[in-house]
């Protein structure tokens, strides 16, 4: 979700990093304004179609079949799930809150926490950068020029080493110096 929900890495983004001496607190940006124009889209979309099959569901739910019934109470659930979970991507946010030597990952959808997980961060180089490439670089290994912007260049992970040892990815960006960014903030 690093590449979608990107954390600030400039501590003059205030409404987003909050520095006091107790702790440092990250927010993800939101997502930018042309996926709303793809939200309203989308929800219009979804509209139409419910307005649409409205008659043939109340038919089905009409008769006195089990299976009729939950044919048509399983496409109106459908129906009110779709634009929740869309419209939960749009109100999700993800803090990263250091506190001495503990780090928590708050993720929040519609502003309520849903799931928090603490960790200890170790001694040494508690974050670190980590570059991942899931796929032969075909477009390098020919190595034609006009073959450049097709090269697979991967993407970066910022991971925190807790107490034990244990590696643990809280971000990943196109870019190592906007994680560098974020360990400076961190540290």
């Amino acid at each position: 979700m690093g590449l979608m929900y990107i954390f600030p890495n400039d501590t003059s983004d205030t409404e987003h990093v909050e520095i006091n001496e107790h702790q440092i607190r990250l927010r993800t940006y939101g997502l930018p304004p042309i996926f709303w124009g793809y939200g309203i889209a989308i929800l219009i979309m979804i509209s139409l179609l419910a307005l649409s099959i409205w008659g043939p569901v109340q038919k089905l739910l009409s008769y006195n079949d089990p299976i009729n019934d939950l044919i048509g109470h399983s496409l109106i659930t459908f129906l009110i799930l779709l634009p929740l979970v869309l419209i939960s991507f749009f109100f999700y946010e993800k803090n990263i809150v250091k506190k001495d030597n503990s780090v928590d990952i708050v993720h929040r959808l519609f502003f309520i926490p849903v799931f928090t997980k603490t960790y200890k961060l170790s001694n040494n180089q508690p974050f670190f950068t980590q570059h991942y490439l899931d796929s032969p670089n075909m477009a390098r290994a020919q190595g034609l020029k006009e073959m450049r912007g097709f090269q697979n260049k991967g993407h970066f992970l910022l991971y925190l080493r807790d107490e034990n040892g244990l590696a643990v990815q809280i971000d990943r960006s196109s870019r190592k110096i906007d994680l560098e960014k974020i360990i400076k903030i961190l540290s």
